[in-house]
């Protein structure tokens, strides 16, 4: 199977490096001639251990770099979006960066091509990106949406072992999707598109309130005596927590993921009209941490 992986930064990289080594054609696609540059001499533009010795081995042999989108679609099967969705000063996505790239492959796209973005966008994108394809073009393309789960460190471990995988798309019999996700993972939950656009959204919001909810209570523990280590541990010794929890006491969460799915949740709420006090008061309590944090 041919895969065309866009976007070359953290996600994309470590994404195209894994697939090369499972044995799929990988051609590595980004707008960054610089980067692409470095790619194709076995040099990532970020740090990931063993990152530059898993391309530097498959490079030349199923794995090549490319800033030309005509040629790296050709024959692929598989679009696979792996922006780091960019973000300003105050922590807000710029999503249309990203969506603009996806809109730069639409000329070239061939019949039975399946997009599967995995870029952070707000839910409801992917189908936008799709009715917006359908409108101006007549080959029959599906998008999909993957949610990411690297985390820096342990990005390639987590590429090639995930607990599972959450596939949102139209057609769960789609057999180039089925192909792919079965090299990686056993595990694959299909849903919806929106429904898989929103676990990541989410998932996120939920360890971000576990984040600033711990860090509350450490400031009531220090006011009053109680030692936030013992309290952590009666919380996670409880099943219904478990010894996975965010719930260690410690600096604010810095934006990144979580701050950027938090945001997204607070702006749909908004835009539905919701109250949505708790998703509205998670931000808040991170920044006066933040502010705790200072003084």
């Amino acid at each position: 199977m041919k895969i065309c992986v866009f976007g070359l930064q953290h996600l994309g990289c470590v994404t195209a490096a894994c697939l090369a080594e499972k044995g799929f054609v990988v051609t590595g696609l980004d707008p960054n001639e610089t980067s692409v540059q470095f790619l194709n001499r076995g040099i990532s533009p970020i740090y990931e251990e063993n990152l530059n010795d898993l391309i530097s081995k498959n490079l030349g042999v199923n794995l090549k770099f490319t800033t030309n989108i005509k040629s790296a679609l050709e024959d692929a099967e598989i679009i696979w979006v792996t922006f780091d969705t960019p973000v300003d000063e105050n922590d807000i996505a710029d999503t249309e960066y990203v969506k603009k790239q996806i809109i730069s492959l639409y000329p070239h796209l061939q019949e039975g091509t399946t997009i599967l973005i995995s870029s952070q966008l707000p839910m409801g994108t992917t189908i936008k990106l799709e009715k917006e394809y359908n409108k101006w073009f007549k080959n029959q393309v599906e998008f999909a949406y993957s949610p990411e789960n690297l985390r820096h460190g342990t990005a390639i471990e987590i590429f090639n072992n995930p607990r599972r995988i959450i596939v949102g798309a139209k057609d769960e019999n789609n057999i180039l999707l089925k192909i792919l996700l079965r090299t990686i993972c056993q595990n694959t939950i299909y849903m919806s598109v929106e429904s898989a656009e929103m676990v990541k959204h989410t998932l996120n919001a939920f360890l971000a309130t576990e984040i600033a909810f711990i860090n509350e209570i450490s400031l009531v523990c220090e006011k009053t005596g109680a030692n936030i280590k013992d309290v952590e541990k009666g919380l996670m010794s409880d099943y219904r927590i478990g010894d996975k929890g965010f719930l260690r006491a410690g600096k604010h969460y810095t934006g990144g993921t979580l701050g950027r799915d938090v945001e997204y949740l607070r702006k749909i709420s908004s835009e539905l009209r919701l109250e949505s006090n708790l998703l509205r008061s998670i931000k808040k309590s991170n920044d006066n941490h933040e502010k705790y944090e200072r003084d």
